[in-house]
């Protein structure tokens, strides 16, 4: 292993990097510019007589970018963490996935480097498995997600779902742990594994477009969608057994009404509505909604997330709450009482 003495003069790209292309195989935006590899670190030292000496730091590791010849500014990585390089994860994945019955054209790849190559997605969409659902330019298409770091900030994430061509939202899907997989780096870690179950949910596809198209049919009301999110999503975890204590986020659930009104315009005030309010949310972290507020008599402007929040770290954290909702038992009752 190379070795590197830790100064204050580390340098790290603060850009986000984003490759669109229609090749899997190409992982050119991660070797040309997020080759990562593990380095020694020192520690300088100096003894009673103040004679300075280099110590090598036991059982951690620092991160060197060779591709830019940079030292990244991260935590030291332990030895027991595993570390998945991104450029060989998805020339990985561009292998599995090619031996699998998911279509291989028509299909458009979006690559991502984040925090100057600490983190990395990629996202593949694929045109022939699409589905319109309330008109012609409403359009579904499946996709499958990757996520990766190399400095312990993210988990390895991989989750197949959709994306609605209209208004731009990550559709997620609940239920088969094939949606979505999400493993620490431990030296136990298989991305072969989890990429090969995504690929078994995309084949689950034609059972999600069926249950997305009976969506479109069940009607709910401002009030039971309300119900269903405050025993979700807007009730709080911490303090709310307390006396007194109102146990809903208000903020958070008049922003979701908000945009089920939005939502209502296009498709109605049915399931398929309030599914695309909460994926609204979860993809788009800084959009607001102008709603009505009965106690002020006032329209007043809700802000639905912090537009200084690290995007991408939001996104995904909001798509989990969204896949946990989707398996709860007051969604399904929401579906069967309408159904």
């Amino acid at each position: 292993m190379d070795s590197i003495i830790t100064t204050n003069q580390e340098t790290n790209l603060k850009s986000n990097t984003i490759h669109e292309h229609n090749n899997p195989f190409d992982v050119s935006l991660f070797s040309d510019n997020a080759k990562i590899k593990r380095i020694d670190l020192f520690a300088y030292d100096e003894d009673e007589n103040g004679i300075g000496n280099q110590v090598k730091l036991e059982r951690y590791s620092g991160l060197y970018n060779e591709s830019l010849g940079q030292v990244l500014q991260s935590r030291p990585i332990a030895d027991t963490y595993k570390l998945v390089p991104h450029q060989d994860l998805f020339s990985l994945q561009a292998d599995i996935l090619d031996k699998t019955d998911l279509p291989k054209q028509n299909i458009r790849v979006v690559d991502k480097l984040i925090n100057g190559g600490l983190q990395a997605q990629r996202t593949i969409y694929y045109d022939d498995l699409s589905i319109p659902v309330s008109n012609s330019k409403d359009i579904v298409k499946a996709r499958i997600d990757v996520f990766n770091s190399v400095d312990t900030s993210w988990a390895f994430q991989v989750f197949s779902g959709a994306y609605r061509n209209l208004c731009r939202n990550t559709l997620v899907f609940g239920g088969e742990k094939s949606y979505h997989q999400k493993k620490k780096h431990t030296l136990n870690l298989s991305p072969s594994a989890m990429i090969q179950k995504s690929g078994l949910g995309l084949s689950m596809w034609h059972h999600q477009k069926d249950l997305m198209l009976n969506w479109r049919k069940i009607q709910v009301t401002d009030q039971q969608f309300a119900d269903m999110l405050k025993q979700t999503i807007c009730l709080k975890k911490s303090k709310s057994a307390e006396v007194g204590v109102n146990p809903v986020n208000e903020t958070k659930l008049n922003y979701l009404l908000g945009l089920f009104d939005e939502e209502k315009k296009e498709l109605g005030s049915t399931l398929w509505g309030c599914y695309n309010a909460l994926t609204h949310w979860s993809t788009h972290t800084d959009h607001k909604v102008e709603r009505f507020n009965p106690e002020t008599l006032k329209v007043e402007t809700i802000n639905g997330g912090r537009t200084n929040a690290n995007k991408p770290n939001v996104e995904r954290q909001r798509a989990d709450v969204v896949r946990e909702l989707l398996t709860s038992d007051a969604w399904q009752n929401l579906e069967m009482a309408n159904a």
